[in-house]
């Protein structure tokens, strides 16, 4: 009988590692056809994405699907193709498109037959905002004081320091916060204001040290923010939660940086003259090349629209840019949308625009 227990103990063990390794994420790439269509699909572990090149006609379709991983390869089933004169659409798995228009790959919703018209007219004026699409936005725009305020149901003025900062190029965007230094504090500041996204209060945190102004932050690592002092070559990490800091980092002790998969330690010279911040891993990838934006897959470009300035911030898909004073937002589901205009940012626009969801 304990033969046998042991025996049946054996089985459930080895059939759980079966099951834990056939559903356990990992890389692959796999070939296939499907109908005239040769499919080459790459899963991604560490971005969590699907990376597919479809060849048809001698001509490569890139997409991105941000998705788990599913167990079952050859996750295309389904292809569709339009075309015309000019433009040749493939429409996989019935809901993404792909395109060339003028044998050039494009967003698809530069194609007639796939295009969305959105407001273009100016809906309110706040202050030195024009406002076209908030699109549930909550945008919070620098205004040498504090933020003016913008969404969808409530504008208003949040004052944050009594003397005119123009340029506020030492703000960190958190998840959840505004991170600001006490600006009115010279040479060094002691104290730093808080912003909740949500309930707009503002709170302070008083620091243990003295920062020069010669500082940067450098990016969350679970529950801590770091940043560094450059003129004194310090690092330090801060609980906001918590309200309490320590030094994380010094000349001869080095520094932490984070690679994108964990902390590691660099010398302090390096984090500073290499102008580091903890990176982030990315799954779609946008990139300005002379004055047009692109989405980047790989080898290819896929061209969405001309005359950007800057690239305001991203979020999945999502990617915020400005062409002259005009804010724009893009999505692979939405295409480009006018947000905002503002006159001032025809001279001065880094660090005034920060935009949650």
């Amino acid at each position: 009988m304990k033969k046998l227990y042991t025996f049946i103990s054996i089985l459930i063990i080895s059939f759980s590692c079966f099951i834990y390794i056939l559903y356990k994420p990992k890389d692959y790439v796999v070939n296939y056809k499907i109908d005239n269509y040769n499919v080459k699909e790459i899963y991604v572990k560490s971005l969590e994405k699907y990376k597919v090149f479809i060849n048809y006609n001698d001509r490569v379709y890139p997409l991105i699907i941000d998705s788990e991983f599913k167990r079952n390869r050859k996750i295309i089933n389904n292809i569709d193709v339009y075309e015309n004169e000019k433009d040749s659409c493939l429409i996989i798995n019935l809901d993404h498109y792909v395109c060339y228009k003028d044998n050039i790959l494009v967003d698809y919703h530069l194609v007639d037959k796939y295009k969305t018209d959105y407001n273009n007219e100016v809906i309110e004026e706040y202050n030195l905002n024009k406002i076209y699409n908030l699109l549930n936005k909550k945008i919070f725009i620098w205004n040498y004081k504090g933020f003016d305020y913008l969404s969808e149901n409530n504008n208003k003025e949040i004052e944050i320091v009594t003397k005119d900062e123009y340029d506020n190029l030492l703000t960190y965007q958190d998840d959840n916060y505004l991170i600001i230094p006490n600006y009115d504090q010279e040479y060094y500041f002691s104290e730093l204001y808080i912003l909740n996204k949500d309930t707009l209060s503002v709170s302070k945190i008083y620091l243990d040290y003295d920062i020069s102004y010669t500082f940067s932050f450098l990016g969350r690592y679970k529950n801590d923010i770091y940043l560094v002092d450059h003129k004194n070559k310090i690092q330090y990490k801060i609980n906001i939660d918590k309200k309490k800091m320590n030094i994380s980092g010094t000349e001869s002790k080095g520094a932490y940086y984070y690679d994108g998969s964990s902390l590691v330690k660099i010398s302090m010279n390096k984090l500073i003259n290499d102008n580091l911040t903890f990176r982030k891993n990315k799954k779609f990838t946008y990139k300005i090349i002379n004055n047009t934006l692109y989405q980047i897959i790989d080898d290819y470009k896929i061209y969405i629209t001309d005359g950007v300035i800057d690239i305001i911030s991203t979020k999945n898909d999502e990617v915020y840019y400005l062409k002259k004073n005009i804010l724009y937002y893009y999505s692979i589901k939405h295409g480009e949308i006018k947000m905002l205009e503002n006159y001032e940012w025809n001279f001065n626009y880094k660090s005034k625009i920060f935009i949650y969801d």
